[in-house]
């Protein structure tokens, strides 16, 4: 696949903005998916601005799906039932050659101690999604370490890593895309069961900002 056009759903939440606006910065188009067209719109606007140029577009999320084929989710998984039901109710706007792209980590945020993952039967929110989607749709998990503090904040360089794991025909396209942003260099993690570990080290990052009084810790992997 050669012809990436890439939506995101819940691409007006600000991990969403983070990626549209930093590759739109790099000359890539997104489309931002939201419940509502307006909403989208407006956001995309706001993107354009800082960008200088029309690269990123608004849609409802339904109409996001059926005009891309890498489609990352990007919601807020405070709850992750939510996040699996809207999954569900787009599947029938996938194409036929869709890549799903996982961006979440369900969290618990507890008072004082920091941040640990949900309990999830499948262990992970990728493998959770994996069992929701169906087999001839790749599913990859991507941009999980990385903040869309350090994303939205585009003057400063990113200068770290993420890590690509899950569908082995898949990891290449997706570490394709984000090799186009600036500073961001992406790793190839290896299969699914990857999705427990970098979860993990979201929930590690959030638990050092909050200790270290700093906002956007990030990992760089040494010797790749």
């Amino acid at each position: 696949m050669s012809d990436y056009k890439i939506g995101l759903i819940g691409g007006t939440g600000d991990q969403g903005m983070g990626i549209a606006l930093r590759l739109g910065l790099s000359g890539v188009p997104t489309i931002i998916g939201s419940r509502t067209k307006d909403k989208a719109e407006t956001k995309a606007a706001e993107l354009n601005a800082i960008i200088g140029k029309e690269l990123v577009k608004g849609m409802a999320n339904e109409d996001c799906v059926a005009n891309s084929n890498v489609v990352m989710l990007t919601v807020n998984v405070r709850a992750f039932e939510n996040a699996i039901s809207i999954v569900e109710a787009l599947l029938p706007h996938f194409q036929p050659e869709t890549i799903f792209v996982d961006v979440t980590v369900p969290l618990i945020v507890e008072k004082g101690t920091g941040s640990v993952m949900t309990d999830l039967p499948e262990l992970s929110a990728t493998e959770t999604l994996r069992k929701v989607i169906p087999k001839e749709f790749p599913v990859v998990g991507a941009f999980k370490t990385i903040s869309a503090h350090a994303l939205l904040h585009h003057e400063t360089p990113l200068n770290r890593d993420t890590y690509i794991y899950g569908d082995k025909k898949a990891r290449p396209v997706v570490k394709e895309i984000a090799s186009k942003i600036e500073g961001l260099r992406p790793v190839i993690a290896g299969p699914m069961r990857t999705a427990r570990t970098v979860e993990g080290m979201t929930a590690m990052l959030i638990t050092l900002n909050k200790f270290n009084k700093v906002t956007d810790t990030g990992f760089t992997t040494v010797g790749v």
